[in-house]
């Protein structure tokens, strides 16, 4: 299977259809058409960072002809995850409710947990 057909087949998987994932990504259908018939060799590397980067696959690996997912750093965000943390920042009356739900527990106060550390006996 060549590297334009796992593309397709990865778009189609995560998308339902090529159009879906044109309309998520802003690419035109129009230019991965010509990407998949023509390959991507041909193609611009801003395309290819482009579709690498909505579809979060390692660029590295599509050129070898593997389709991984891309290992993101911790420092890294997606735009979905931009918006969850946008929203809980929005919305700070959620904020109990979604830590609850999540079994997220927020750290101590700087000031507090420095108190603690103060008060333990040295060993």
């Amino acid at each position: 299977m060549t590297r334009e057909e796992l593309l397709k087949e990865y778009i189609i998987k995560q998308y339902g259809t090529l159009q879906g994932f044109c309309l998520e990504s802003g690419i035109p259908k129009s230019t991965l058409s010509t990407v998949l018939q023509r390959g991507l060799g041909g193609a611009s590397m801003d395309l290819i960072m482009k579709i690498c980067g909505s579809l979060n696959i390692d660029i590295g690996k599509l050129h070898n002809g593997v389709i991984e997912k891309r290992k993101l750093s911790i420092y890294e965000v997606t735009p979905f995850e931009l918006e969850l943390l946008t929203s809980y920042r929005e919305h700070p009356e959620f904020h109990t409710a979604i830590e609850k739900l999540l079994d997220i527990h927020k750290p101590l106060p700087k000031e507090m947990s420095n108190e603690e550390n103060e008060n333990e006996p040295e060993q």
